[in-house]
């Protein structure tokens, strides 16, 4: 009996994983059954049927559900959103919480759909609804239906149009720091990577942490680090006063035994713009040079990652290889490393003509269907993150508002 129990946790943990890589990236053909895109007319959750009205919204675009945890991803402008919040507000539940962040989200289905959003429904279920049972910390495990609205800079500019129903708790980023924080100091494995994995999602919000962050990237667990290490590239020049100290920490970090975590300290040092530093830049050469190695030799799978490294490097770490991603985008006779040259191309060089031009030609002329899918998907981010514009000033925007609509004390 002394085995069943953390074997059983064990499990639990580990389809926990698999569903947070299903929904923090495009859903992949193997999750396509469990998919369904646009609107429907029967609403399918056991774990909620209490609320059918909102999950029958025209304004649906896609659901997931993913060991009975379900996702419903909303887009519509402000009145269509207000109408959610009402439908929301009448579930019959304990709390009711929206979440308003700065963002412009996509998410990609069967590699057939790219689908933008501005809200989502997160309904707990299933395997992870037990494990987050264990640990009850609802901003790293929520354990009642949530509801996140995604303004970009159209919608930051018209933040006070929004109609909060009496019983909805507004909730911001800060607002949930303080439980992330506590969760990522936990002696559980578990709590420490699910908070870590929040903040290096938070941007400048993420510099409450830094100091469990320095920390953070030194522990035991791999993804601990590595989503520590993002965390802290994400959140510059809201650290400059620690840039001493987190030039250091990063600087070890580049040396991490895995190639993902040294991928993210390079990028997170051309973050703080240290890439011409004297420290600095030998260390960013010989990242970059390994990983443009790696995509122009070996097997597909190599190249692959390879393409995946020089993505999470980020386009000012990485700018030096945009000529040869492109030549590999355009004309390697490998068709998955090209759709990984094309996925890299949409995070590393979007100001440069000719990666537009080569999307555009791709997305409307390439034969294959998983290219056109790519080029579509790449062109898509780089529309994304022009309409989210100005990062800081949105998340200023977002948590001025929220901070207006804070709940009471009797709420």
């Amino acid at each position: 009996m002394g085995l069943v129990l953390p074997l059983n946790r064990w499990i639990r943990a580990f389809f926990l994983c698999l569903l947070c890589c299903a929904v923090s990236a495009p859903l992949p053909a193997s999750a396509s059954r469990m998919c369904q895109v646009g609107p429907v007319e029967e609403a399918r959750s056991p774990y909620w049927p209490i609320g059918e009205p909102l999950l029958l919204s025209p304004h649906r675009v896609l659901s997931a559900d993913i060991n009975g945890n379900c996702y419903v991803y909303f887009r519509g402008d402000i009145p269509a959103i207000n109408g959610l919040l009402a439908d929301f507000a009448k579930v019959a539940m304990p709390v009711h919480d929206v979440v308003f962040c700065a963002a412009a989200p996509l998410e990609g289905v069967r590699s057939e759909h790219v689908i933008p959003y501005n809200a989502k429904l997160h309904i707990p279920g299933g395997f992870y609804l037990d494990h987050a049972k264990e640990y009850p910390n609802e901003a790293v495990y929520p354990t009642f239906p949530r509801l996140t609205v995604y303004v970009d800079t159209t919608l930051a500019s018209q933040l006070d149009q929004f109609r909060i129903p009496d019983g909805v708790r507004v909730r911001g980023v800060a607002d949930d720091l303080d439980l992330i924080i506590e969760a990522l100091k936990s002696p559980e494995k578990e709590l420490r990577r699910a908070a870590s994995q929040k903040l290096a999602k938070v941007g400048g919000f993420a510099a409450a942490a830094a100091e469990e962050l320095i920390a953070a990237v030194r522990d035991e667990d791999a993804h601990v680090r590595g989503y520590s290490i993002t965390a802290l590239g994400n959140c510059w020049p809201a650290i400059e006063n620690r840039k001493e100290e987190v030039t250091e920490v990063l600087l070890q970090a580049c040396d991490d035994e895995k190639p993902r975590n040294r991928a993210a300290a390079a990028r997170a040092l051309a973050e703080l713009g240290l890439a011409d530093d004297a420290r600095v830049a030998p260390r960013l050469a010989e990242i970059l040079d390994e990983a443009a190695q790696g995509l122009k030799e070996g097997d597909e799978k190599a190249r692959v990652k390879a393409a995946g490294l020089l993505r999470e490097m980020g386009a000012k770490a990485a700018a030096p290889v945009l000529s040869l991603l492109l030549d590999v985008a355009a004309e390697d006779e490998s068709v998955g490393v090209r759709r990984a040259a094309i996925r890299t191309l949409g995070h590393v060089g979007r100001a440069d003509e000719r990666l537009h031009i080569l999307l555009n030609r791709l997305a409307q002329e390439e034969a294959d269907e998983s290219l056109q899918y790519e080029a579509r998907y790449a062109l898509q981010a780089i529309a994304r993150d022009e309409a989210l514009g100005d990062v800081a000033a949105v998340e200023a925007a977002v948590a001025a508002f929220c901070k207006r609509r804070r709940p009471t004390p009797e709420q």
